[in-house]
């Protein structure tokens, strides 16, 4: 009798391996691209708090440190934030590529369970982008 075969289960062709191979190539370099501009945002960020306290205290009579800190802390959590998702997505295409080279679906399947979190991550930055729009407008 022939053996059943998962309904999940899928092979790469050769075509599609170079394919995805390419945009693993793609993915990463987008993604450490971004990361490497988090760290220079992050460094302005660190480095220019004085700069920024003197700024806001000129605007708010007062208030510098305030609202710096506040600054400093909304970039830093976007720092934060965006982060994680950089990880994620080159997690993903190393996972993949790795899994690609050696054959491993699972390996393969956990590098698009990263994507897909990747993809949740945008989403719901989308989602919220699109209520911070729409309450605006009333």
């Amino acid at each position: 009798m022939e053996e059943q075969k998962s309904l999940f289960e899928f092979t790469v062709d050769d075509g599609t391996a170079r394919e995805m191979n390419e945009l693993t190539r793609w993915t990463r370099l987008f993604g450490w691209m971004v990361v490497s501009l988090l760290a220079i945002i992050a460094l302005f960020l660190l480095f220019g708090v004085n700069r920024l306290t003197a700024v806001f205290a000129e605007a708010d009579s007062g208030n510098g440190n305030i609202l710096a800190g506040s600054f400093l802390v909304a970039g830093l959590l976007v720092i934060c934030i965006v982060g994680t998702m950089m990880f994620f997505l080159l997690r993903s295409a190393n996972r993949i590529r790795k899994g690609l080279l050696a054959r491993d679906q699972q390996l393969f399947n956990s590098g698009l369970g990263d994507l897909k979190i990747y993809f949740v991550f945008m989403g719901i930055l989308g989602i919220l982008s699109l209520v911070i729009n729409l309450t605006s407008l009333f």
